[in-house]
């Protein structure tokens, strides 16, 4: 990592991500990481349940999740902290958005990081249980017996009058 060309840049940030077609929904996950240990796996869409995650694929996806955030991305968000803010301590604590790829190989592809705090949504957690203390992250995904969350921004993607509509 080029630590001038990071200290020289702007503050403003545009992000541009390839869209992959057949991405899968159902494959992305939310990974919190706490003093560089996971401590929570969910599944990102919390409006619906996805029948093929079943124990075995959660498992595998579980160990690869784990395998990458060990030997990648602890050390390069690391060496991020250290280009860019050198004169305060390193906290490995943070938030991944993670994509599984398919079958055979289940490659995990960091989609985005972002800070480990409330304006983070927590998905199927809440985050006083991700502040408690644990033996083993907890891997959270909807089933089909579990009721379904209503997005929490849901009562602003319609006109008020097709919300109220009976």
């Amino acid at each position: 990592m080029d630590c001038k060309k990071c200290a020289s840049s702007s503050n403003q940030i545009v992000v541009i991500r390839k869209w992959h077609e057949g991405h899968n929904k159902g494959m992305e996950f939310r990974a919190f990481i706490k003093k560089g240990k996971l401590i929570g796996l969910s599944q990102k869409d919390d409006t619906m349940s996805y029948d093929f995650l079943t124990d075995a694929l959660k498992s595998t996806i579980y160990k690869n999740i784990q395998d990458v955030i060990k030997k990648k991305v602890t050390q390069a968000y690391h060496e991020a902290w250290q280009c860019l803010f050198q004169d305060t301590d390193f906290d490995d604590t943070f938030v991944l958005d993670l994509y599984v790829d398919i079958a055979p190989r289940h490659r995990v592809f960091v989609q985005d990081i972002s800070p480990y705090m409330p304006a983070t949504a927590s998905l199927l957690f809440e985050w006083d249980e991700l502040e408690q203390p644990i033996d083993m992250a907890e891997f959270r995904t909807l089933s089909e017996d579990s009721c379904i969350r209503r997005p929490k921004n849901y009562d602003i993607r319609f006109p008020i009058e097709l919300n109220n509509f009976d």
